[in-house]
């Protein structure tokens, strides 16, 4: 059996100077098909730590939390990740940047990739979006309220168990 290579997945198919055996070469063949699907239509998430910076500088987590998850699917990317402010974070200056989990490709940079949440837990949730600010990592622009700026309380005055959360799809590098 030969193989096509150069492809996403290698399938092997019978060359003309094969002994054929249909029904087995049809079961083994639909083994790897089974597999190959599995694969594609079930990936496992994979757990990162996104990096957290501040455009000003000044950053400190202290006793927050960031937790992220991606999974690769052919040739996209699904990233979702959250921000949680303990008493001791300090958001540092600046506009808030949050690390991919995968580099974006080239063409994927002019887009923005997904939906953004900064969510006031005393008063409410504001929506936003990631926006690509190279290859690794995105800022947060909310609606009305320009990038996330925890400095100048854009959207709100960051607190104790405040969330900023991102979800996203996009083509990796």
């Amino acid at each position: 059996m030969a193989t096509n290579t150069g492809l996403p997945w290698s399938l092997p198919y019978p060359e003309s100077t094969d002994d054929v055996r249909p029904y087995e070469d049809i079961q083994a063949l639909a083994v790897q098909v089974h597999a190959m699907l599995d694969t594609l239509l079930n990936p496992t998430w994979t757990a990162y730590t996104p990096s957290l910076s501040a455009s000003g500088g000044g950053l400190s987590l202290g006793n927050g939390a960031i937790v992220g998850e991606y999974q690769t699917r052919g040739n996209l990317v699904f990233a979702n990740w959250q921000l949680t402010v303990g008493s001791t974070t300090n958001l540092g200056s600046g506009a808030l940047f949050v690390g991919a989990p995968v580099n974006a490709h080239a063409s994927a940079l002019a887009q923005n990739v997904g939906a953004a949440y900064a969510l006031d837990t005393a008063v409410k949730d504001w929506a936003g979006v990631l926006k690509w600010e190279d290859a690794t990592k995105w800022s947060i622009p909310v609606a009305n309220q320009g990038v996330v700026t925890p400095v100048s309380n854009l959207p709100f005055a960051f607190t104790t168990g405040d969330k900023i959360r991102g979800a996203c799809w996009y083509r990796p590098a």
